[in-house]
Parts: C-alpha cells; sequence; structure tokens
C-alpha cells in the first residue's frame, strides 16, 4: 500500500498534455505537479533523502541488519541490469536514455527479504511484481546508471552515485487508519483532476490534464498525420508523448489494485482498469509501428485513433464510476464535484 500511495505524490497517476508554439507532443508524470498539491510526505511529515554506500558490502550488510529487524529498505538501482525488466541488457536503454522523459535518475526498488545468495524486491514499475534477484546480479544493478560504461560522458550522469538508498525519516507515528484515509482521498483528487480536465498555461506552455489531455493528443495526432511525411525527430517525441501518458495509467492502475484489497468494491473497477491499459498498450503499440515507417497509411493511424478515442471514453465511464462511490452523498452544482474533507490539500 505505502509503495504505490508514495509513487502517486505528486498526481503522477493524472494523464496529461504540453504544447506550445515549438513543440508538441509533450508529455511528463512530473507535469501533474504544476496541479500544485501537497505531497503524500509532506501529509505525512515524511522526509526523504538520498543516501549511499563507500562499497557493495557495506550496503549489504545495512540491508541485512535491517531485513533482521523487519525492516524494508529502498534502494536506486539500473534496470539494465535487472533480469526481470524489460531493459535488461536492452541496446534501447543505452541508446534512447538521454531523451528520457524522467531525465537522468536511478530506478528505486524495495528490498524485503535477503540471506547470502538471493534478495526478495518489490517493484511497481511497468508492472507491480515480487521477483528474487541473487546477490550477483543486485552487485551489478546496483551500481546504478552513473557506472554503465556507454553513460560515462551524459552530462549530469555523475549526480548518481553506486549503491544508493532512501533513508527515511517519519516524523510522527502514522496510523493505519491514517494510510488509508489518505489513500482514499488521494483516489478522489485524481478522479476529480481527471474528470475536471484543466488546462493551465506557464509561459509559452499550455499544460492539459485529463480528460482533456485525451482530447487534445486525439485532435493533434489526426492533424499531424495528414502531413503524410514525418522527421525521425517528430516521430520519436510522438513516441516519447504516447508512452509517457501510458505510463500515468500504470501509476492509476497499480494504486487501484491497493485500493480494492481495502475495500472489495473496487476489484471489478480495477480489472475493468487493468483490461483497458492493455487494449491501449495494444493500439499505442500499433500507432507507434505505423509513424516509425517512411511512408504511413493514414487511413490504418485514423482507425486506430478511433480505437484508442474509443478506449478514452471508457475511461471515462471508470472514472465516472468511481466518482459515483467515492462522493454519493457529496454531489453539488449539477454533477460538478467538491469532494469536502476527501480532497487533498493545496499547496499555499
Amino acid at each position: 500500500m505505502y509503495i504505490n500511495l508514495l509513487a502517486n505524490s505528486g498526481l503522477t497517476a493524472v494523464p496529461n498534455y504540453a504544447k506550445n508554439s515549438k513543440e508538441k507532443f509533450l508529455s511528463n508524470v512530473k507535469f501533474s505537479q504544476k496541479l500544485n498539491y501537497r505531497t503524500v510526505f509532506d501529509m505525512l511529515d515524511i522526509e526523504i533523502n538520498d543516501r549511499c554506500f563507500k562499497s557493495f558490502s557495506e550496503g549489504i550488510n545495512f540491508l541485512k541488519e535491517k531485513n533482521r529487524k523487519n525492516e524494508n529498505t529502498i534502494i536506486g538501482v539500473t534496470t539494465y541490469y535487472l533480469p526481470y525488466s524489460k531493459d535488461f541488457k536492452n541496446k534501447r536503454y543505452i541508446s534512447e536514455y538521454e531523451t528520457r522523459t524522467i531525465g537522468i535518475t536511478n530506478h528505486y526498488i524495495l528490498v524485503i527479504d535477503i540471506n547470502d545468495e538471493f534478495l526478495q524486491v518489490y517493484d511497481t514499475t511497468p508492472i507491480v511484481c515480487n521477483e528474487t534477484l541473487s546477490i550477483d546480479n543486485l552487485s551489478k544493478a546496483w551500481l546504478g546508471d552513473s557506472k554503465i560504461d556507454e553513460f560515462s560522458k551524459i552530462v549530469g550522469i555523475d549526480s548518481l552515485s553506486p549503491y544508493t538508498y532512501l533513508e527515511i525519516d517519519i516524523k510522527k507515528d502514522i496510523k493505519e487508519k491514517r494510510i488509508m484515509e489518505l489513500s482514499f482521498q488521494l483516489l478522489a483528487t485524481i478522479v476529480f483532476e481527471y474528470l475536471d480536465g484543466k488546462v493551465l498555461k506557464d509561459g509559452e506552455t499550455n499544460y492539459f490534464y485529463g480528460i482533456t489531455a485525451n482530447v487534445m493528443v486525439i485532435e493533434e495526432l489526426r492533424d499531424i498525420s495528414n502531413r503524410k511525411v514525418l522527421s525521425e525527430k517528430e516521430v520519436h517525441q510522438i513516441e516519447i508523448c504516447l508512452i509517457e501518458m501510458q505510463i500515468s495509467r500504470c501509476f492509476f492502475r497499480d494504486f487501484l489494485k491497493d485500493i480494492s484489497e481495502i475495500n472489495s468494491v473496487y476489484i471489478k473497477i480495477f480489472n475493468e482498469t487493468n483490461f483497458l491499459l492493455e487494449e491501449m498498450k495494444k493500439v499505442i503499440s500499433k500507432i507507434r509501428l505505423i509513424f516509425a515507417r517512411k511512408k504511413y497509411d493514414v487511413n490504418r493511424l485514423n482507425e486506430n485513433f478511433d480505437i484508442l478515442e474509443k478506449l478514452f471514453k471508457k475511461e471515462k465511464m471508470i472514472y465516472e464510476e468511481i466518482e459515483s462511490k467515492l462522493t454519493s452523498k457529496n454531489k453539488v452544482n449539477s454533477g460538478t464535484l467538491i469532494f469536502g474533507d476527501l480532497f487533498f490539500e493545496r499547496r499555499e
């Protein structure tokens, strides 16, 4: 519960789309921070700092000591050396690293058990999974991205350190009731922002959220496809945008799974969301493949845009169903929701 709650701090689950006069097809899960809500960490009074060990053996001893105390540890690794990851020794991970929307950062996993040969880890991206990792695999993965030879000349890569872990300072006792409360506050806020579909302007860039982001990306895809020939840069930007909008939905799906374990009413909704996400992945993959061709079929693209648009409409219905479950007694203003005590707090 804690991992997916924290992973959605900053409303990463709210899909977004951005554009300005120079660029279209911009999307980044971090853009949702512009909605200006307090973070989960702030509301729980938790302070998190990156720390690192001087050696692998020092780190292993720390993990074992934490394990003896029945305490879990979050560590920063590279997915390039995680055997269960799609990035495992994948050349695309190397070639596309500098253009990632998440920038230069390690990947974080939770260590839940460890012995002399193996450790058990919990990972939430791109799917929730419990995996067994050998100590030998960890010795490579825990070096992080900065120790991959091909990355040595990337500006800023030296900001990452090997053997990183998160030092979590919980400043006050957190009751389970408070976690449950906050989880439903977060769910309600994600649903509100998705259905509200805000448009924010920051400088020359317009940021679209939720249902408005969905409408805009379909409009822009249809518009640009009429040009019939796109540059490699444009195709890559479309790919990154669609993948990022897909990632926001992965955050929501994983969080919803935890919610369904708290309240079985949401099991059906989680299953529908998971199925819808898999269908979106398929159609987005098809769109990317068609765009990647030098001469693409506009009719085939439009067929897939139609499918994606229908999936967005089904997604909206799922959000409306969640909305009705959360706020059946709190509807005001002809259906516009004011969540009251369910609402996340905004930053001052």
